[in-house]
């Protein structure tokens, strides 16, 4: 499990100066990239990009979140953009037929719970690697979204519905409770012992079982957070563009995992942090939104989103010692 201090020297443990290190390095990545686009993009650094870039980010923040989760406990969540996808089309269904907001939000956010936990049942139950499993709900989910998308009613006037295009004190809704999400998840990854059971599962699954955790339960809770936490942010983004949108998602899956992994969660569990985790998705929104501001090409971004995956796993495999 990773501990933070050493229980005898009270020194802080290799682990934690490892995360520390990684996350100074990305502060100063951040800091570089933000010059540069600063630089080449007059209009980068002012108060109107800064909050369309936050607000274009929180979405991938809120996803992070659930794959951090899953990650640390050894699970690979690759399905989070397509339930999203979904979960916002089920939310909009349920407002267009005449059902309250909050029902329709409670419908999208427990479409991604029910996708989270058959990836946990099919990944405990069938002994499939949750790469395998999370991949294939990847296209079930997507393929769900476009057919019923296909009947789809026109976008809704709904108050509720639409409440996250609203700002409070300037700032848009979504930012702020992106924020208030990767608090609690900090809080809970940190602070609680479902948070510390993941670091336990995934560093060693086997010893975890000899220590009685219930290993393969909480495997499958750690998968459903990160499809409730797909299914939110399906219905936030669904609000904020004022429809259930079939391709809404679509690549988000490996942003955020290259975030994940850039902030310094394990490939293979049982390492990283919540505030490794918020530092690479501030760096990836930073990327996203200056290549978008330069007009490069979105084959050409996609090219660098590739790169920067290759670059997180190259360094994890320095950290782990590469593949054996």
């Amino acid at each position: 499990m990773t501990t933070g201090v050493h229980p005898a020297s009270g020194k802080k443990s290799v682990t934690e100066r490892l995360h520390l290190s990684t996350q100074v390095v990305l502060l100063g990545v951040v800091g570089v990239e933000a010059a540069l686009f600063a630089v080449l993009i007059p209009e980068f650094l002012t108060t109107t990009n800064l909050l369309n870039a936050a607000r274009a980010t929180s979405y991938l923040a809120i996803l992070s979140v659930g794959v951090t989760f899953g990650l640390i406990s050894g699970a690979i969540d690759l399905s989070v953009g397509s339930v999203l996808a979904i979960s916002g089309v089920m939310g909009h269904v349920m407002i267009t037929a005449g059902l309250p907001g909050p029902i329709a939000a409670a419908v999208a956010i427990v479409t991604g719970v029910l996708f989270g936990f058959l990836n946990g049942v099919i990944t405990v139950r069938f002994r499939v690697h949750s790469l395998i499993t999370t991949l294939g709900m990847l296209s079930v989910a997507r393929g769900l979204a476009f057919v019923i998308a296909d009947d789809l009613a026109p976008p809704s006037r709904d108050a509720f519905f639409n409440m996250f295009q609203n700002r409070l004190l300037g700032v848009p809704l979504t930012v702020l409770l992106a924020i208030a999400i990767f608090i609690v998840g900090y809080f809970v990854l940190a602070h609680t012992r479902f948070g510390q059971y993941a670091y336990a599962i995934g560093d060693n699954g086997a010893a975890a079982r000899d220590a009685a955790l219930p290993v393969d339960r909480l495997r499958i809770k750690y998968l459903i957070v990160s499809g409730a936490l797909a299914g939110l942010a399906g219905w936030v983004l669904a609000s904020t563009i004022g429809i259930g949108y079939k391709g809404a998602g679509a690549g988000y899956e490996l942003t955020v995992i290259t975030a994940v992994l850039l902030g310094g969660v394990g490939f293979t569990g049982g390492s990283g942090s919540m505030v490794g985790t918020l530092i690479a998705i501030v760096l990836m929104g930073i990327l996203t939104n200056g290549m978008n501001l330069y007009g490069l090409n979105s084959s050409y971004q996609a090219i660098v989103i590739g790169a920067m995956l290759l670059v997180a796993l190259g360094l994890q495999a320095r950290r782990s010692g590469g593949f054996r």
